[in-house]
C-alpha cells in the first residue's frame, strides 16, 4: 500500500503536469517558464512539519488553487510560482524567467529581514506595498490561504492561533481593498476568504 507521502508526490507531479498542460494550451509563456524555475530552485527543501513534503508543493498549490477559481493570467499563475524563489532561494528579481510586471510583484511579496523577526514598521511597509499591486495582492491571499490549510500539520497550537491572529489583522483588510478595487475578482475572493474563515475559526474557536 502507498503511504501517504507517496500518494502527495505523486499528486504533486501530476498538478504540475496538468498545469504545464493548461499553459501550453493557453500560450501562458511565462507561466511555463516559471514552472520548472520555481522546482529546480526550490529543490532539495521541504515544508516545516513531520512529513519531508517539497517546498515546491506550496507555490505549485498556489498557483493551482488560482486556476481552480476561475483565475487563469499568465502573469498571476507565474508570480504564484515564483513568489518565493527571491525570500526563500537567493534570486534576484531581475533573474526570474518572466516579464517586468511579474518581476515587480514577486519583488513586493519579498519580505525586509526574513526569517529574522520582523519588526512592526517593516510589516507595515510590507502590506502597504502588496496592498498597491494588483498581482502581489492576489498572490498574497492565495499563498496565505494555503498556508492556513497546512498549518495544522506544521505548527503548534500556539503558533495557530498566533499565525491566525496576524491573518486577521494584517490580511483580511485586504480583501475589502481587493474587491473594492477589483470587483471582477470578487468570486474569487469570497471563496478564498470562506476557505480561512473555516480554519481559522476552528483554530481560534478552540482558545
Amino acid at each position: 500500500m502507498k503511504s501517504y507521502l507517496d500518494t502527495y508526490f505523486c499528486d504533486m507531479e501530476k498538478l504540475y503536469q496538468e498545469l504545464e498542460s493548461l499553459a501550453r494550451k493557453d500560450g501562458l509563456t511565462q507561466t511555463l517558464a516559471a514552472l520548472p524555475y520555481a522546482r529546480e530552485k526550490h529543490c532539495g527543501q521541504f515544508r516545516a512539519g513531520k512529513e519531508k513534503f517539497p517546498y515546491y508543493c506550496h507555490p505549485l498549490m498556489t498557483a493551482f488553487h488560482a486556476v481552480c477559481l476561475g483565475i487563469r493570467e499568465d502573469e498571476v499563475l507565474a508570480a504564484a510560482l515564483l513568489h518565493d524563489v527571491c525570500e526563500d532561494c537567493g534570486a534576484a528579481p531581475e533573474e526570474l524567467p518572466a516579464g517586468d510586471k511579474v518581476k515587480e510583484a514577486v519583488k513586493t511579496l519579498t519580505r525586509e529581514g526574513y526569517p529574522a523577526r520582523i519588526s512592526k514598521e517593516s510589516k507595515d511597509r510590507y502590506y502597504k506595498a502588496v496592498s498597491g499591486n494588483r498581482i502581489a495582492l492576489l498572490v498574497k491571499l492565495l499563498d496565505r490561504c494555503n498556508n492556513i490549510s497546512t498549518m495544522a500539520g506544521a505548527f503548534s497550537k500556539e503558533k495557530m492561533v498566533r499565525y491566525g491572529i496576524d491573518t486577521i489583522e494584517r490580511v483580511y483588510p485586504l480583501f475589502a481593498l481587493a474587491e473594492k478595487e477589483y470587483p471582477e475578482y470578487i468570486p474569487a475572493l469570497k471563496l478564498i476568504r470562506y476557505h480561512m474563515d473555516s480554519v481559522l475559526g476552528a483554530v481560534l474557536g478552540e482558545m
